[in-house]
């Protein structure tokens, strides 16, 4: 399995989502990893949000967002829910 393949195979596993835009060249600008929707970190922080970096391959790009897929994932137990305002 790729890379890439592993790293949204793990996300999906756990409801994380990743998204990639593409600029103006048509690559890859930067990664946002999102928590399942309504669920935030401790800290607050729904997610992470990465740069692509230029200098090294997709391969490992894709390495580096399953190294923070898998600390999110260790996270886990510490995930709480987006509170409501005015609920």
């Amino acid at each position: 399995m790729k890379m890439k393949q592993k790293t949204l195979a793990l996300a999906a596993e756990h409801g994380i989502e990743i998204w990639w835009p593409k600029g103006a060249d048509g690559h890859e600008t930067g990664y946002t990893i999102s928590l399942p929707k309504g669920m935030q970190l401790a800290d607050g922080r729904t997610g992470l949000s990465v740069d692509h970096n230029t200098w090294i391959s997709d391969y490992q790009n894709w390495k580096g967002l399953l190294a923070d897929v898998e600390e999110l994932i260790e996270e886990k137990s510490t995930w709480c829910e987006i509170e409501k305002v005015g609920a």
